[in-house]
């Protein structure tokens, strides 16, 4: 995976753009995160016209950067509301982000809406909904 990434960066470099999601690529590796941001929006824009595997770079990526700005939550609403059933490794990922990014009752927010989709599965849904009612007790021992 990172060495096609450092492929698809030497040929936009040298030539016409490879990958619809190169840019992405070059953000990434310069740490931009405003700037990074916007190229996911744009992406999630041009959605239909992505490859499977550009859409799932792209769910990660947005996945990945959100929660580094402080907007997890709004992250993960982007990931789901993108129109594709997610793959198990973006599921395992957004599930991943939902325990360490969200507050307990932004979780017990959410809950509902993963039971909706067919990605996510009853024991990965308990366990998110468990931390949700875990968490105050924790936070006050």
């Amino acid at each position: 995976d990172a060495e096609t990434r450092r492929a698809w960066l030497k040929q936009a470099v040298a030539g016409p753009v490879v990958s619809p999601v190169a840019k992405l690529f070059t953000l990434q590796k310069q740490g931009d995160v405003p700037a990074i941001m916007a190229e996911q929006r744009r992406l999630l824009d041009q959605w239909s016209f992505l490859p499977d595997k550009g859409r799932e770079t792209v769910l990660v990526s947005i996945l990945r950067w959100f929660p580094q700005a402080g907007r997890a939550e709004e992250g993960i609403i982007l990931v789901l509301d993108c129109g594709t059933t997610l793959s198990p490794r973006v599921a395992t990922k957004l599930l991943s982000v939902a325990a360490s990014s969200l507050t307990p009752e932004s979780i017990a927010a959410l809950v509902p809406q993963l039971r909706d989709r067919p990605e996510f599965e009853g024991p990965q849904i308990a366990r998110l909904e468990r931390m949700a009612r875990l968490a105050p007790r924790r936070a006050s021992a």
